[in-house]
């Protein structure tokens, strides 16, 4: 995967606050920067992919500002997710600040203004991240909040840092296609994060918490062994919330489970891309251990076997995602 680098190294004093500023726009996102020095040195290494990106920065001091006119041409919006390795850097939004030390980990709402303002030699690491694609995992992020700071003893801290550490390190060698997965991994685990009580959510905690469990049960639904004992510790919750929280989707564990795995045996029958695979594999795959069971249990929920459905698929050609 192609990593792009820029750097003030060769730029005339001048003219570096103009190239700082478009290098933020094509690294990160579209906003302006002020408070450059005539010394000001600064280099950016990007990752990115169809829909986000990965940044690392080292700079001296300086102010980035997100103003309404770059929103006005950004059409999805995003978060933006920093890591501090180096300096302070304090976030301003919706008359709220916080301030990031080195290793504080800290979320920005790109749909509205801010203020970032570093101090110190900075060094840090930026994820830009999808909003669609981060509320499906946290939904309680985007509701006016202002920055928040990610609590470092929350579960899974140390994983969302593992995550961007290793994303936006420029040496990091991943292929496009791995890159995408542990991208959206990064958004589930994000989202089991602020589940766990971040400051200033707005969503009820216990809705924020059954999100990160479902994230957590379909990101790991391929695993046979899967139990709620093993979900719930590593939600940091006791079975029996985790049973309550269940009861609110109308389903128990084992009954929401077993229909994410028929999901993704449909979707894998369906794909052309596993037309080679035998059925049993697909079942193997998505975290059925016997295969009679599996046959059974699929044509009593979708109505077909499943070499039924891949026959009426093949001769149909591709279709959409099941419902």
């Amino acid at each position: 995967m192609q990593i792009t680098t820029w750097t003030t190294r060769d730029v005339e004093p001048h003219r570096r606050a103009s190239y700082w500023r478009e290098v933020i726009s094509r690294a990160v996102l579209g906003g302006s920067v002020d408070l450059l020095k005539a010394d000001f040195a600064g280099s950016i290494s990007a990752r990115r992919l169809d829909r986000m990106s990965f940044a690392l920065f080292d700079s001296s001091a300086h102010d980035i500002l997100r103003e309404r006119r770059d929103i006005a041409r950004d059409i999805d919006g995003s978060f933006l997710l920093s890591l501090q390795l180096g300096g302070l850097a304090k976030l301003r939004q919706e008359d709220r600040e916080a301030v990031l030390r080195p290793g504080q980990m800290g979320i920005l709402d790109s749909t509205r203004p801010f203020v970032v303002s570093f101090s110190g030699e900075v060094r840090r690491m930026v994820a830009v991240l999808p909003r669609d694609l981060t509320r499906r995992y946290a939904p309680g992020l985007g509701n006016g909040t202002g920055p928040l700071l990610i609590d470092d003893h929350a579960p899974c801290a140390d994983l969302v840092r593992e995550y961007v550490t290793k994303l936006a390190n420029p040496t990091f060698d991943v292929s496009v296609t791995a890159a995408e997965v542990l991208s959206e991994n990064l958004c589930s685990l994000l989202g089991i994060v602020l589940a766990s009580g971040s400051d200033g959510l707005a969503t009820p905690e216990r809705e924020l918490r059954l999100e990160a469990l479902l994230a957590y049960m379909r990101r790991n639904a391929s695993n046979p062994e899967l139990t709620p004992r093993e979900a719930a510790a590593h939600l940091n919750i006791s079975v029996r919330t985790l049973h309550k929280l269940m009861h609110e989707t109308g389903r128990t564990f084992c009954a929401w489970l077993l229909d994410e795995r028929i999901d993704q045996c449909v979707r894998k029958l369906r794909d052309p891309r596993f037309a080679r695979q035998q059925i049993s594999q697909i079942a193997w795959s998505c975290g059925f251990s016997d295969v009679s069971y599996f046959n059974g249990v699929f044509k009593q929920r979708v109505g077909a076997t499943p070499s039924q459905l891949r026959s009426s698929s093949l001769i149909a050609g591709p279709s959409g995602d099941h419902d």
